[in-house]
């Protein structure tokens, strides 16, 4: 397959969340996401070869989506399993702080401006894909109400602006 029609940011602490969802299709593409899964088959040899170019190739994608300065972080790693999971330790740390700053990210959310209802809702479920992969429970009631919440107070921040805009005329 050809990478350069695939279009994936390099690994940076701002994506790592989108970088990971988009990063395992790459390798299913390649028929690879078993390597960042499966521990090596030590009882057959030509399945344990095979695993061996599997994972090497795996590594070599995972590897050329990251950032230079990132790199530094996978240098001594020797399997894909390995590196994935440096790369989680570093970019997925479940801090507390971390998760109150996105569980407020989440409730605080609201329509800006040049957003339509798609391009919203589909920030409200990012955000509750990354609390989620924080081990925070999100359920589609809590997206519901981020959303309707988000969008009644860009509704009234427009009817204060055209109430306003009428008082002025």
């Amino acid at each position: 397959m050809d990478f350069s029609s695939i279009k994936v940011d390099k690994l940076n602490s701002s994506i790592s969340h989108t970088w990971k969802q988009k990063i395992q299709p790459v390798l299913s593409l390649q028929e690879l996401d078993d390597c960042n899964k499966d521990d090596p088959p030590m009882d057959d040899a030509e399945a344990y070869r095979e695993w061996c170019k599997c994972d090497r190739k795996a590594m070599a994608i995972i590897g050329l989506y990251l950032s230079d300065e990132h790199l530094e972080h996978v240098r001594d790693v020797s399997t894909a399993i390995e590196m994935w999971q440096c790369i989680a330790n570093i970019f997925e740390r479940h801090a507390l702080i971390n998760k109150h700053a996105a569980r407020r990210r989440f409730y605080t959310a609201t329509m800006r401006e040049d957003d339509n209802i798609l391009a919203f809702t589909n920030r409200i479920r990012q955000l509750s894909s990354t609390l989620r992969s924080m081990g925070v429970d999100i359920d589609d009631k809590e997206m519901a109400m981020a959303a309707l919440n988000g969008l009644q107070s860009n509704e009234c921040a427009r009817r204060s602006r055209k109430r306003r805009r009428g008082a002025l005329s």
